[in-house]
C-alpha cells in the first residue's frame, strides 16, 4: 500500500515488485490490471506466472507491508537482507560530466507536473550517451523511481540502462533500486546518506550528490 500520483500505475507496481525482488523482469509477471469494485482505481492485481522460482519465503515478509515515502527499508529484517539479491557493477563506461549536465536539463524540461505544482520528484534512467529512457514523477520519490524502472522494463531498455538521475537526496533504498536495475551511476541533485555512499561502494557504483 502506497500513497502515490495516480497515472502510470502499471510501470509503479512492476518497478516496486522488481526493485523488492519479488520478480527478476517483466517475463516473470503474467498479467497486471486494475482490480473491479469502487476501489479499482486505487488496486493493481499483478498475477505472477507460475514455476520458476519459489518466492513463498520473501511474499511472506511482504505481506501486509506497507510502503512509505520516507523509508525503504519498513518490512526489512536487516540491511544485509535488503541488497543480499543485488549483483555488483560488472562493467565500467566512460561518460563525462558534460553529458549529465545535458541529462539533468532534459529531464528538467520533462518535469510538467513540477513546473505546474512545484510538488513532485521526478526519476529518469538513461543510457551511456545520456539518452532518456524511461521519466517520470510522481509525489513520492521512491515511487517516481519504480514508476521509471517499470517502465525501463516493460520497454525491454534495461541492457542500456547506465545513469539514473533523481530529484531527491541520495538515500541507501534508491540505491538499492538503482542497483537492482544495474545502473552504474546514481546521481542526485542533493546529497547522498553514508549509507548510500557505503552501499555504492560495496556495489561498484558510482554515486553522485549536488
Amino acid at each position: 500500500m502506497t500513497m502515490r500520483m495516480p497515472g502510470e500505475d502499471h510501470d509503479l507496481a512492476l518497478g516496486f515488485c522488481f526493485t523488492e525482488g519479488l520478480v527478476c523482469g517483466p517475463e516473470e509477471v503474467e498479467g497486471m490490471e486494475h482490480c473491479a469494485g469502487s476501489m479499482g482505481e486505487g488496486r493493481i492485481f499483478v498475477r505472477l506466472a507460475r514455476g520458476g522460482r519459489d518466492r513463498t519465503e520473501r511474499l511472506a515478509r511482504q505481506r501486509g507491508q506497507v510502503s512509505k515515502s520516507s523509508c525503504g527499508l519498513c518490512g526489512k529484517g536487516s540491511l544485509a537482507e535488503v541488497h543480499a539479491d543485488i549483483a555488483p557493477v560488472t562493467r565500467m563506461t566512460p561518460f563525462t560530466a558534460r553529458t549529465l549536465w545535458d541529462l539533468r536539463e532534459k529531464v528538467l524540461g520533462l518535469q510538467k507536473v513540477f513546473a505546474l505544482t512545484g510538488s513532485t520528484h521526478s526519476a529518469a534512467v538513461a543510457d551511456a550517451s545520456g539518452e532518456v529512457l524511461a521519466f517520470a514523477e510522481d509525489i513520492g520519490r521512491h515511487n517516481a523511481l519504480d514508476k521509471a524502472i517499470g517502465k525501463t522494463l516493460r520497454l525491454g531498455l534495461r541492457e542500456r540502462a547506465h545513469t539514473v538521475l533523481v530529484s531527491s537526496r541520495l538515500s541507501y533504498e534508491m540505491v538499492l533500486k538503482a542497483g537492482m536495475l544495474g545502473a552504474e551511476v546514481l546521481a542526485g541533485q542533493s546529497a547522498p546518506t553514508s549509507l548510500a555512499v557505503d552501499l555504492g561502494g560495496e556495489l561498484g557504483m558510482t554515486v553522485i550528490g549536488f
